[in-house]
């Protein structure tokens, strides 16, 4: 994709999670975004159909770089098992501290009522894909330990969101880790 349309369409993007933080979903319109973006409706049209298909591709790119950031720790560490890792290499509170206006707004507005069972979806999805490349067998069943450990991550994102980012991206890495390993040990 050429530079300036990538550029074009992140002002787009940064602009409807700017409204966003100000007015509810429903009440932005094309037109808001098009003035707060400066760039002209047509501009808007040439990439968006709407308003709702900016969000999905936003949603889209910022679920795509969360299973980025989650598969990260696979590159570094050979082989992989719980015990090797180092908070260092779980990249997961990187990823959504660099889309913390993101998982601000979508957390706290109805425009997007889904995204829940989007991310921890898309969180079990990896976790399995995790126990797949697991060598040692698992005790428990596998969709049910993912399902639990999905909505663990996920509510463990929340509070951070919901806490203002109180805690570093490093910090909540190795909290996420002592989790892990004591149930791993």
């Amino acid at each position: 994709m050429d530079r300036r349309i990538r550029r074009t369409k992140a002002v787009f993007k940064d602009t409807i999670i700017d409204l966003m933080r100000e007015y509810k979903y429903k009440d932005i319109s094309v037109t808001d975004i098009v003035k707060n973006a400066d760039y002209s409706r047509a501009a808007f049209y040439t990439h968006f159909k709407d308003k709702e298909a900016l969000l999905e591709e936003l949603t889209e790119d910022v679920i795509e770089d969360l299973k980025q950031a989650y598969e990260e720790p696979y590159h570094e560490v050979k082989p992989f098992h719980v015990h090797t890792l180092k908070p260092e290499n779980i990249k997961i509170f990187h990823h959504v501290f660099a889309h913390k206006d993101f998982y601000y707004v979508v957390i706290h507005s109805e425009a997007l009522p889904g995204f829940q069972k989007m991310i921890t979806y898309q969180l079990k999805e990896l976790l399995l894909s995790d126990f797949n490349r697991r060598t040692e067998e698992l005790k428990l069943e596998k969709e049910l330990l993912a399902g639990y450990q999905a909505y663990a991550i996920y509510g463990m994102i929340m509070e951070w969101v919901e806490g203002g980012y109180k805690y570093s991206a490093d910090y909540m890495a190795s909290q996420l880790l002592l989790i892990l390993q004591e149930r791993f040990s």
